[in-house]
């Protein structure tokens, strides 16, 4: 159904070769299958909800200019954006970003705000990171998110009423430059104050001055660039574009009101509801995985990863991590790089082969803008009647999110957004290469069409080939056992018991004679959680009747288990690498 759905989009905004081509990949793609959908978690339907409000979005990016929206169908927008937040809650920043997407519809700051926001929490982090390195960034982590609230409260207001959310004229770009100029330092210098207040009135964390200057510098580039960009593709100005930033509130302020209220109300609403039932029913307001998954970050050392320590990792551009949140592409750049300046295999992820990696991206992203330039009018009108803005700031908030904090343990099904936005990019930089080749354009359209045709046949049967592997007919007599720790555990437990496994989904979900408690917190309780950071997390187990663990004791003995079960654990069967072993009480002293 997805795979339909992009299908359609891309056939209504780009060309049909494009979304045939794009809608096979989605279906076919070992990538895709693998990682978002063979596993069974919750990225499929996700996606699915992705692709529906991308659709109503390009109906609305069709009527709104002619016949104004009404607020039964602003509500009807946050009621999707609902739905796909709650598919994957960290896809509420794209939902934040769609919002900003219809309610400044027709203003240049629908484009330019949701990149401003993104700059400015590029600005705070990379300002950190400079000057402290990433262990001691992850140690100031409360003056880092005072800071960024701090910033984007003071600056996006300071940058409106400098005029930075108006289109400049051709004749006064100088003026705007000034204005940019002042704006950024009037928007810096505001939450430094703030901040350097605070600090001395010893409410707030210390600042260093190094800091809020990286900041300040760090910003006026990327918003000089997001202008200077705005510039060279040329958007087509509109009437609201060209108002001052009073007359702009005067004529479509109370509509903004209106709308952003509606849109934001039922999102926030439902999330604040969400939240309200989370603390009543489980005790803590948001997902537990999520809490621990920040927790293991705070170790040096963990069994299940550590928080990013790196550039292209905080970035979720190094394909040696877990975050590699723009594969399958960076995979692909990654092996045209390593076959260009690393072909014995020495060296892949350290410091320099990252900063080799990191410059090829550079040339890459530049060389993509330069086809995208090929065609600046069409590829800008594919651009926003994809949605295609709101999918990219979305895509690096969401990166940001969690590296910001210090997430540890992300997996491939947390990036959905950008393969959607990596297989719509490619559409566009077709279309804007077969606009450039005017006469000879319906030849490559031909060869196209032969090209989906090609890759439709050979990826549908490389599909067929690895189903027909994975169900053998007649190999397994009927009765088999899904897994083999079934029997096992079956034979050496009593009916009812309650088995502790440090990662044990599967088993629990397909062994309903015994009890599978997941020992890793990611699917218990806050109060477990509770206990395992005051290192009592045994003891919490052992009360609750569990009796014996099924694990790799070296798991066990390191973080984040770490002094928990020494002295508690005896060995009843060892099975292939992993141990059943008795949870025993206590030893008082």
């Amino acid at each position: 159904a997805t795979a339909i759905l992009l299908y359609r989009l891309i056939r209504d905004t780009i060309s049909e070769v494009a979304g045939v081509l794009a809608a096979c990949f989605w279906a076919f793609n070992t990538h895709i299958l693998v990682f978002l959908y063979k596993t069974g978690v919750e990225s499929s339907i996700t996606l699915f909800l992705v692709l529906v409000l991308l659709h109503a979005l390009h109906r609305f990016e069709k009527t709104w200019r002619t016949r104004p929206p009404s607020l039964r169908q602003i509500a009807g927008l946050a009621a999707l954006a609902v739905l796909v937040t709650f598919g994957r809650l960290d896809l509420a920043f794209f939902c934040l970003i769609v919002g900003i997407w219809i309610v400044f519809r027709d203003t240049p700051a629908r484009f330019y705000l949701p990149f401003d926001l993104l700059a400015l929490v590029i600005a705070t982090v990379s300002a950190f990171v400079t000057r402290l390195g990433f262990a001691a960034y992850y140690d100031s982590q409360q003056a880092v998110t005072i800071m960024l609230v701090a910033e984007i409260v003071c600056k996006i207001p300071i940058f409106f009423l400098f005029g930075l959310y108006g289109k400049p004229s051709s004749g006064r770009r100088g003026q705007y430059l000034a204005r940019l100029v002042l704006a950024v330092a009037v928007g810096s210098s505001l939450p430094a104050l703030v901040l350097l207040g605070g600090s001395a009135a010893g409410v707030l964390p210390v600042y260093s001055r190094a800091i809020l200057l990286l900041d300040a510098a760090v910003t006026l580039g990327l918003v000089l660039g997001i202008r200077l960009g705005a510039v060279f593709f040329g958007t087509r100005s509109s009437p609201a574009g060209n108002l001052s930033p009073w007359s702009a509130l005067r004529e479509h302020g109370r509509r903004w009101l209106q709308e952003g209220a509606v849109f934001y109300g039922i999102l926030g609403g439902t999330l604040a509801a969400y939240m309200l039932w989370n603390q009543l029913a489980f005790g803590t307001p948001t997902p537990v995985s999520g809490q621990i998954k920040h927790w293991w970050g705070t170790f040096t050392h963990s069994i299940y990863g550590t928080s990013a320590g790196s550039w292209l990792t905080f970035f979720a551009l190094n394909p040696f991590s877990e975050f590699n949140a723009w594969a399958p592409l960076t995979t692909l750049f990654s092996d045209w790089h390593n076959q260009l300046l690393f072909p014995r295999g020495n060296g892949l992820g350290n410091p320099r082969w990252q900063s080799s990696f990191a410059v090829m991206l550079i040339f890459c992203g530049l060389a993509l803008l330069a086809v995208a330039a090929l065609s600046k009018k069409s590829t800008i009108k594919a651009v926003v009647k994809t949605g295609m803005i709101p999918l990219f700031a979305g895509s690096w908030l969401q990166i940001l999110a969690y590296n910001v904090t210090g997430f540890a343990s992300a997996k491939e099904w947390y990036w959905l957004l950008q393969p959607v936005f990596l297989l719509l990019m490619l559409a566009v930089l077709v279309r804007a290469v077969l606009a450039r080749l005017g006469r000879q354009a319906v030849a490559a359209r031909y060869a196209l069409w032969a090209l989906a045709a090609w890759y439709g046949a050979t990826s549908g049967f490389g599909y067929w080939r690895d189903a027909y592997a994975l169900n053998p007919y007649g190999l397994h007599p009927p009765g088999t056992a899904y897994s083999p720790v079934i029997p096992f555990l079956e034979e050496n437990t009593e009916p009812g018991a309650l088995v502790g496994m440090t990662g044990g989904g599967n088993v629990g979900y397909l062994m309903p004679s015994r009890t599978i408690v997941n020992m890793d917190g990611l699917i218990n309780s806050y109060q477990y959680f509770e206990a395992m950071q005051a290192g009592t997390g045994s003891d919490y187990l052992y009360n609750t009747g569990l009796r014996y663990v099924f694990a790799n004791p070296t798991i066990l003995a390191a973080n984040p288990y770490r002094g928990q079960y020494v002295d508690r654990l005896e060995l009843l069967v060892d099975w292939g690498g992993k141990d059943l072993l008795r949870l025993l009480p206590r030893v008082e002293q």
